[in-house]
């Protein structure tokens, strides 16, 4: 019982935050100043540069999605034709992949 109460709770609270396109822009330019710290880390040869850079963007890109109204589109070809939470999805993954890839070959 207790537990199905902590899942309620932790689901209406999930839901209760939409994230909205002032979101997004706030996540983009954290990613681009992260992106900047580590080119920057390179630049110098600076290794705790780039660290902090990758795990800014990862971070950052955790938060990144689709906001409510892209996701909840009526017309559903639409919704067909974008796909953009597959979209936002597959770049997440690439994105965290070479941010592990770069901290680990520098």
């Amino acid at each position: 019982m207790k537990k199905i109460i902590l899942i309620l709770i932790f689901t209406t609270l999930a839901f209760s935050q939409e994230y909205t396109k002032q979101d997004r822009i706030n996540d983009m330019q954290t990613m681009a100043q992260a992106m900047a710290n580590i080119e920057t880390g390179f630049l110098y040869n600076n290794s705790d540069l780039v660290e902090a850079g990758v795990i800014k963007l990862s971070d950052a890109i955790k938060r990144v999605e689709p906001p409510l109204e892209e996701r909840e589109e009526k017309d559903p070809m639409t919704r067909y034709m974008n796909q953009k939470v597959q979209f936002t999805n597959k770049i997440n993954k690439k994105i965290n992949k070479k941010a592990r890839l770069i901290l680990e070959r520098f």
